[in-house]
């Protein structure tokens, strides 16, 4: 979802919090910067996942937003191939920053949170009735929304 719409037979159970944060190579012109504004990057090229990932209509929303266009280099399929063009210099992307510690590993990459509002995202698990979800069910929710884990 790209947002909150009214869903009055859903039952809403907060999952976690999201920060997306522009990644660079180490050595771009960008890397030492504390934060960022997307649209201060929308001057350089992008690597980002496929047309169809709501990461991605979301961008091109925010671009088009702030009347700039978002130049995308590359689209590939998952965020550990995002990682590795721009460790390559093929270009900058925006990726959740949980996702990132995972894959910065040698890649010699940087990430600067985007300081836009929309940057920061609630997540959430949207569920018909959670009391007459099978047992499985109720357990995977509990599990995804333990403080433990929710922290990840």
């Amino acid at each position: 979802m790209l947002g909150m719409v009214a869903a009055p037979d859903l039952q809403i159970i907060p999952y976690r919090r999201d920060r997306l944060v522009l990644v660079t190579p180490d050595k771009h012109p960008l890397a030492e910067r504390s934060s960022i504004a997307f649209n201060e990057a929308l001057a350089f090229d992008f690597i980002g996942l496929q047309q169809d990932a709501s990461l991605q209509a979301l961008l091109f929303e925010q671009a088009n937003l702030s009347g700039k266009a978002l130049r995308m280099r590359i689209q590939v399929r998952s965020f550990d191939a995002i990682c590795r063009m721009i460790h390559h210099g093929m270009g900058v992307g925006v990726l959740p920053e949980q996702t990132i510690h995972r894959e910065l590993g040698d890649l010699q990459l940087k990430s600067i949170p985007l300081n836009d509002a929309w940057a920061q995202r609630e997540l959430v698990i949207g569920v018909r009735r959670y009391a007459t979800l099978p047992v499985t069910a109720r357990h995977m929710v509990d599990l995804l929304t333990t403080e433990k884990h929710s922290a990840l």
